[in-house]
């Protein structure tokens, strides 16, 4: 994914809110469904399903969702999945459940 100046953009990266022009307080950080979606290359409507699943937490401002960064971190964080120990106990052909056992 490229950013507006042409650049590669890092995937594991959450987009930063922007200050917008005349915005007095920039320590509120809402993105957007556009901006969350972006971040997670989802659809806008798979986000919708997280918000109203109760699995992402929202602002309702009007008609339009808004997502505060921390929450969107804290979701990454929460739904992250840990490699398996490489240990053979999975369903791969070497394990006991795919062995033919004879009598």
């Amino acid at each position: 994914m490229e950013s507006s100046s042409g650049a590669p953009r890092e995937p594991s990266r959450l987009p930063t809110p922007h200050a917008g022009a005349g915005r007095e307080d920039a320590a509120v950080d809402l993105l957007t469904i556009n901006e969350v979606a972006a971040a997670l290359r989802v659809s806008k409507m798979t986000v919708y399903r997280l918000i109203r699943a109760g699995q992402l937490p929202a602002i309702q401002v009007g008609k339009s969702f808004r997502v505060h960064h921390g929450d969107l971190a804290a979701y990454l964080s929460a739904t992250a999945v840990q490699p398996a120990p490489d240990d053979n106990s999975g369903a791969g052909p070497e394990s006991d459940r795919y062995r033919q056992r004879r009598p």
